[in-house]
């Protein structure tokens, strides 16, 4: 029997990895409604409504680590209330595009540079899209370039989430990715443990 699960999340890219996430685990999952898409803070200020909602439907929420010393201090700060037991709450360190990073084969070989250019501790790198948009600055492939690299006053490429989502959907290998991320595998083990509790 599926789970039907809602979202909430930060934006697009972590859209594209729930999405491949759930369809790699054990439990069958669909995916009901997607909250957010608006950053962390509407995240923050909006987890205890939706936890209130979760007693009635399954939520997975997302968020990234950033700059923030440790997941405990996110997970102290924002979940001051008593959590549904139907709210999935997981971080990513420091933020989700090191997930893809872990799986070193296949992002060297997806951005065009060599393994040996690509971190073996994707957890520790300070701020995981600038690594990738300098990763892109030494590719050889012209269209990571093009994609992925920022001109002007832009932080990102200007097809970055579809560059991305490529990779994501086609390429990443979830198996190999949580040999290298804790955090990543710590998601996994969540979604494949899960067991919906209806009130």
């Amino acid at each position: 029997m599926s789970i039907s699960i809602n979202l909430l999340i930060e934006d697009e890219l972590h859209l594209n990895i729930l999405t491949k996430a759930l369809s790699f685990v054990n439990q069958k999952y669909i995916i009901n409604r997607i909250f957010g898409m608006r950053g962390k803070n509407y995240i923050k200020d909006s987890l205890r409504a939706h936890n209130q909602a979760a007693t009635h439907h399954p939520y997975l929420v997302l968020v990234d680590l950033d700059n923030v010393e440790c997941p405990l201090i996110i997970i102290e700060s924002w979940l001051n209330f008593t959590k549904s037991d139907n709210l999935l709450f997981r971080i990513a360190v420091r933020e989700a595009e090191s997930w893809l990073v872990s799986d070193r084969d296949n992002f060297s070989f997806f951005m065009g540079v060599s393994k040996d250019k690509v971190d073996q501790y994707p957890e520790k790198i300070l701020d995981p899209k600038e690594y990738i948009i300098n990763l892109a600055r030494k590719s050889r492939k012209r269209k990571i370039k093009e994609d992925l690299v920022p001109e002007g006053r832009a932080t990102v490429g200007r097809n970055y989430n579809t560059c991305l989502a490529d990779f994501i959907l086609n390429h990443w290998d979830l198996k190999k990715a949580m040999t290298n991320s804790k955090s990543l595998e710590h998601l996994m083990k969540a979604l494949n443990n899960f067991n919906y509790r209806r009130n």
